[in-house]
C-alpha cells in the first residue's frame, strides 16, 4: 500500500509538493538496504517513518506500524 501527502508549509518558503510513503512491514530493515546516507528512521504517531531517496535522487518516505 502507498498514499501520497500534500507538503506547504509557508515557513519553509517553498512551492507547494507531495510526499510518497511506501508501506513495508519493517521501515528500519528495508530503509537499510537503500544507499541512503543520512537514513533516521523514527518514531512518530503514524508509525515507524524513514526518509529515503531512490538511486537518482528522487527521495519517497517509508512507513511501518
Amino acid at each position: 500500500m502507498s498514499s501520497t501527502a500534500p507538503c506547504s508549509d509557508g515557513q519553509w518558503n517553498a512551492p507547494d509538493g507531495w510526499t510518497t510513503y511506501l508501506h513495508t512491514a519493517d521501515a528500519e530493515a528495508t530503509g537499510a538496504t537503500t544507499d541512503a546516507t543520512n537514513f533516521l528512521p523514527e518514531d512518530t504517531p503514524y508509525g515507524r517513518l524513514a526518509a529515503v531517496a531512490d538511486p537518482t535522487g528522487a527521495g519517497f518516505n517509508l512507513s511501518s506500524r
